[in-house]
C-alpha cells in the first residue's frame, strides 16, 4: 500500500519548483520563447546557406498548452509559426 504522505510531498516539490521557476522567469512563456528564438536561428542560418534545407523547423505547440499560455503570447506564437 503506497504511502499517501508521498503524493503530498511529490505535490509540494512539483508546486515549489514551479512557482520559483515563475519568480526566476522560466515558467512556460518564457520556455516557448526560448524555443521560438531557436527556430528562428535554425531558419536564419537555414536561409543564409550555412545550413542545408532539410534542416528548416518549426514549433509545434499543443493545443492545450496555448490555452494555458498568455492569450497574447499564444497568439503570437501561431502567428509566427504560420509565416514560416
Amino acid at each position: 500500500m503506497a504511502n499517501p504522505l508521498t503524493g503530498i510531498l511529490s505535490d509540494a516539490g512539483s508546486f515549489l519548483v514551479d512557482e520559483g521557476a515563475k519568480l526566476l522567469g522560466f515558467d512556460d512563456e518564457r520556455q516557448v520563447a526560448i524555443s521560438q528564438e531557436a527556430v528562428d536561428l535554425t531558419n536564419q542560418m537555414v536561409d543564409a546557406g550555412l545550413i542545408g534545407k532539410q534542416y528548416r523547423v518549426e514549433l509545434l505547440l499543443q493545443k492545450t498548452l496555448l490555452k494555458e499560455l498568455d492569450r497574447t503570447l499564444g497568439l503570437r506564437a501561431m502567428k509566427r509559426c504560420s509565416t514560416l
